[in-house]
């Protein structure tokens, strides 16, 4: 769970984040959460802001390929069963 309350990190690396771009609380939690490393919080803000995007893309393509799945293996049954 995220910290609450005031936590202390190094101004210096905060504002190497914040020159990414990043807003304060999200460059703040990131280096809270990467022991104050501004490459290490960058690149976990990133990766969260492509899998926020990702996850959904690859749920539908895991359900899509579990649909197509069940059609080819009714589909499959019955000709068995026909034969």
């Amino acid at each position: 769970p995220p910290p609450t309350g005031k936590f202390n990190i190094s101004k210096q690396a905060l504002q190497a984040v914040l020159a990414m771009g990043f807003s304060e609380s999200e460059a703040a939690m990131a280096l809270y959460r990467t022991w104050e490393d501004p490459d290490a919080a960058v690149a976990l803000l990133l990766s969260e802001a492509e899998g926020a995007g990702g996850e959904d893309e690859e749920e539908e393509d895991l359900a899509r390929a579990i649909e197509l799945s069940l059609k080819e293996s009714s589909a499959a049954g019955a000709s068995a069963g026909a034969g």
